[in-house]
């Protein structure tokens, strides 16, 4: 017999904190700890994927990469990887209304000058936990993942099917000459997802440890400009260009007497 179960839905991105949104930092922990003061056995925190520039977790560019913005700042301090003076942008945000939009980008930018710092430590002082993580991760999708962001950054964010022909297909000629000319940003976009590799699994297990389960979440499909279709197109049905020709959405119903179009490729 099941044993029933009560518990709390808060996005990591909905804690309060020093620096401007929610992270895998101190009040998470603290967040749990009151879980168990309240008698909760369950912590449902919705998809925690990167976003697009929309910021919705359901609309991700990777179905396996983590939110690195999520990283904790207070963690890269203590390690060192960033200085307290580093956070006074975020430390200013007004903590009773969140400009989200406004303030994820200064979070990106200040994890990836973290990792920057960790990459030029890491090149005279190895780091085994990051070597470990690159190669059990790269080839199952980190290596895919990491290449895919450099391109989107490097083509202005565009949709991959706007890309170049040659690394639309993925020829892999286009990809090596990707691939050394985004070395740099390749190798910080890992450290990037290894800091909230590194988070994730701490939280989860404490969270564990103290009898509260973690509830996740995840959208029916995978967004069309997305790693997980790029690298994988005959997964999804698609035209030679790259462009879907048939979509996901709904019939009409109560809620929209039209239907919905979300724009998803169906599988193939």
């Amino acid at each position: 017999m099941s044993k029933r179960k009560s518990g709390v839905l808060l996005h990591i991105t909905s804690l309060p904190g020093p620096f401007g949104l929610g992270e895998l930092g101190e009040e998470a922990y603290r967040f749990v700890d009151r879980l168990v003061d309240m008698g909760q056995s369950v912590w449902q925190v919705l998809p925690l994927n990167p976003t697009l520039d929309d910021g919705c977790p359901y609309t991700s560019p990777s179905g396996r990469a983590g939110n690195a913005s999520l990283a904790s700042i207070q963690r890269l301090i203590a390690n060192g990887y960033l200085q307290e003076a580093d956070a006074a942008a975020l430390r200013a945000v007004p903590r009773d209304s969140i400009p989200f939009m406004e303030v994820l980008p200064l979070r990106n930018r200040l994890i990836r000058q973290a990792a920057q710092n960790f990459l030029d430590r890491n090149s005279t002082d190895k780091n085994a936990s990051f070597d470990a993580f690159c190669s059990t991760q790269g080839s199952l999708w980190l290596d895919d993942y990491a290449l895919f962001s450099a391109l989107q950054e490097a083509h202005d964010n565009t949709p991959w099917p706007e890309w170049p022909a040659a690394l639309r297909d993925r020829e892999p000629n286009a990809l090596d000459e990707a691939r050394q000319r985004h070395a740099v940003r390749i190798n910080e976009i890992r450290v990037e997802q290894w800091f909230f590799d590194c988070d994730w699994r701490a939280l989860k297990a404490y969270t564990n440890d103290k009898g509260i389960e973690l509830f996740g979440d995840m959208p029916i499909y995978v967004a069309h400009n997305s790693v997980d279709v790029w690298s994988a197109p005959d997964n999804f049905l698609l035209d030679d260009a790259g462009q879907p020709y048939v979509v996901a959405g709904c019939p009409p119903d109560a809620l929209s007497v039209e239907g919905q179009r979300w724009g998803n490729p169906l599988y193939n």
